[in-house]
């Protein structure tokens, strides 16, 4: 039987609104640790400061760090469980938020800050975005859900079913689309469909 936190965990991860190139699908422990890494493409001028946001269910923004200064957390009770190595202003670095809870479950992605001295500042998402799975025990997600969540997204706009299934992708080839009453994943080459 399926727990009420995995209906909670299964979402659609597309998103129409913001291009990024990839999703990625990080499965943790709680009390263990996980690295972000965020990375935008080399440009003139380099990027001032960045954004760690979390989205789905929390909209907010996790901290702020401006080029060559410690990062500021939106909750300080956060702060003891998160680093930053690098700078924004390499184009790329690493955030790690360890003793993870389950509740940090979320989609999280780094927004880069640009000076544009013509109007207001450029905001950059970085290349990946991350749906962050936080459990407890051994399996986060049963076996057959565990071997289908691999590989990025689509987008498509699915209608969620009474249990978990999979269908044809309606917009992409050779994908395959979990499920739940709650909403649904959206994987590029699957290992295996469950009957």
């Amino acid at each position: 039987m399926f727990s009420s936190s995995l209906f909670v965990m299964c979402f659609f991860f597309c998103q129409f609104d913001k291009a990024r190139s990839e999703i990625r699908f990080l499965k943790q422990h709680e009390g263990e640790s996980v690295v972000l890494p965020c990375e935008i493409e080399q440009r003139d001028p380099a990027p001032w400061g960045v954004y760690l946001k979390r989205t789905w269910l929390n909209n907010k923004d996790v901290l702020f760090k401006y080029t060559k200064e410690d990062f500021t957390v939106g909750n300080s009770a956060d702060k003891s469980r998160i680093s930053v190595s690098g700078d924004p202003s390499f184009h790329s670095l690493n955030i790690t938020i360890s003793q993870l809870k389950a509740n940090d479950t979320d989609r999280y992605y780094c927004e880069f800050v640009v000076e544009n001295p013509s109007s207001a500042d450029e905001k950059i998402p970085s290349k990946t975005e991350y749906f962050l799975l936080v459990g407890a025990g051994e399996s986060v997600l049963p076996p057959p859900l565990s071997s289908l969540l691999r590989g990025s997204s689509c987008p498509l706009r699915p209608a969620p079913v009474a249990s978990p299934t999979t269908s044809p992708c309606s917009s992409c080839s050779q994908t395959t689309v979990l499920c739940t009453a709650a909403s649904c994943f959206c994987t590029v080459n699957p290992i295996a469909a469950p009957a």
